[in-house]
């Protein structure tokens, strides 16, 4: 099992743009896997640019008809914060089960519409921003190379795309693998998701562990905890708090430890806690073969997605 995407999901992009342009729509390979479908307003007629991908979709002009005609079960849209809010309705109406919204942000006024139009549904938004979720082996939402994941049994949920990443490399290295992983963004729309997503990682027969990734902020250390209180749970849990609490916020660092939640202050230690919550015993040996591969690994990534330069290799005299 999985959460939120799987090897059945399948993803209709829809493109809101004022003067449709079709530079974001050419890295939809890398971003998205299991694309059925391309929505656009331009409609059937309109065959895009002359590219391969474009040209291998069938084109809607509506999520209705992606839903109808190419069954699609995820909308992945890409809109300007003025143009998200009529994407994300749509979807919604079109009975999508999940919208993943590329956008900087969402007008306040659009943040009420949308609220409502999701009170009546099952959907789950995730975004706006740029959220990245991944089941290995199954489907992948993001830009990160596929090969830092491993199918397994480590449920991620993070609120920092580059935590989530370190803890996937970590996990992968140490040969635990990730059931999903999830990386969600701070926002007043995304703010019921991460305690969704952790519902249904303790729910999920094929999770062992969480590792979960935090801002700080407070609020959702304090959801967090009154969850698992509630709830009760039996699965181990790893988190790592992002910026170092404040005197109003330790209380729900507090309170995650009482819920019985490992905390780590180093990012570094992540594979580890878990390992060692799993198995109960930290092999350093492990350890220390995972974080050369992290290194190594981190470099590759580093250079795919941002182009930074690679280390001269040193040759030994």
């Amino acid at each position: 099992m999985a959460i939120l995407i799987d090897v059945g999901t399948r993803i209709a992009v829809q493109t809101a743009f004022e003067g449709y342009e079709s530079r974001s729509i050419l890295k939809m390979p890398v971003y998205a896997s299991n694309t059925v479908a391309h929505v656009t307003s331009r409609g059937t007629g309109y065959a895009g640019a002359d590219h391969w991908f474009l040209n291998s979709l069938p084109i809607f002009a509506s999520m209705g008809e992606a839903v109808a005609r190419a069954k699609a079960n995820a909308a992945l849209i890409y809109a300007a914060p003025a143009l998200a809010v009529g994407a994300v309705l749509a979807a919604i109406d079109a009975g999508v089960p999940l919208v993943v919204l590329i956008a900087e942000d969402v007008p306040a006024e659009g943040r009420a519409l949308i609220r409502a139009a999701l009170a009546d549904t099952d959907t789950v938004l995730v975004g706006p921003g740029a959220p990245e979720l991944v089941t290995p082996d199954g489907c992948q939402i993001g830009a990160t190379p596929s090969y830092i994941f491993a199918r397994g049994r480590i449920g991620i949920l993070s609120e920092s795309g580059a935590l989530a990443r370190e803890a996937a490399l970590q996990t992968s290295a140490l040969g635990l693998g990730q059931s999903s992983v999830i990386s969600l963004n701070r926002t007043p729309l995304s703010e019921g998701a991460f305690i969704h997503c952790l519902k249904q990682f303790l729910d999920d027969g094929e999770t062992d562990s969480i590792v979960l990734l935090t801002d700080g902020n407070g609020q959702i250390e304090t959801a967090v905890a009154a969850l698992l209180v509630a709830e009760g749970h039996s699965k181990p849990i790893v988190a790592h708090i992002g910026a170092p609490p404040a005197a109003t916020e330790a209380s729900a660092v507090a309170a995650l430890r009482d819920a019985g939640v490992t905390i780590v202050e180093s990012p570094a230690r992540i594979g580890v806690a878990v390992n060692t919550a799993l198995d109960g015993r930290d092999s350093e040996r492990r350890v220390r073969l995972a974080a050369s591969d992290f290194v190594t690994v981190m470099r590759q990534v580093e250079q795919e997605i941002y182009g930074a330069p690679q280390e001269p290799v040193r040759q030994s005299a």
